[in-house]
């Protein structure tokens, strides 16, 4: 899948422009995100569905995804919910899961108002959207 996306061993990709995008949003530029992205960004997946004939994607198109979600539920809500920062990376099943990376590399996704821990590295993340995993939910924390 990777290989069909245009990934290939050794992929490296300018990322100031991702840098300079993700800041004006307000997200931090983290050396994981700029890691990540050096070998995945602008890259689309596309993959089978569990259990169906049919086929979804996931990117990471940083431009589209930064512009589809709210940075103050990113830097506010999710902030308090996680304890750490995060940085908008990509998407996933027809955009609705925005994916996001802490400054350690760990992937987060946000369907709606739910909040999901998906894995430990970025490469991780990639495989579990893939093989459309479930994913641990992080509940709002209770006032």
């Amino acid at each position: 899948m990777l290989v069909n996306a245009g990934w290939f061993e050794g992929r490296c990709i300018n990322t100031d422009l991702y840098k300079k995008e993700i800041s004006a949003e307000g997200y931090s530029f983290y050396n994981s995100v700029e890691v990540f992205l050096r070998e995945f960004g602008e890259l689309q997946i596309v993959f089978a569905k569990k259990g169906t004939n049919t086929t979804d994607c996931c990117h990471f198109k940083v431009s589209l995804a930064v512009s589809g979600i709210n940075q103050i539920w990113v830097n506010e809500d999710y902030f308090k919910r996680i304890r750490k920062r995060v940085c908008v990376i990509g998407q996933a099943y027809s955009n609705h899961l925005t994916i996001m990376m802490d400054e350690d590399g760990k992937v987060y996704g946000r369907f709606d108002d739910n909040l999901y821990s998906i894995a430990s590295t970025g490469k991780e993340g990639i495989q579990a959207i893939c093989l459309c995993n479930k994913f641990e939910e992080i509940l709002p924390l209770v006032p």
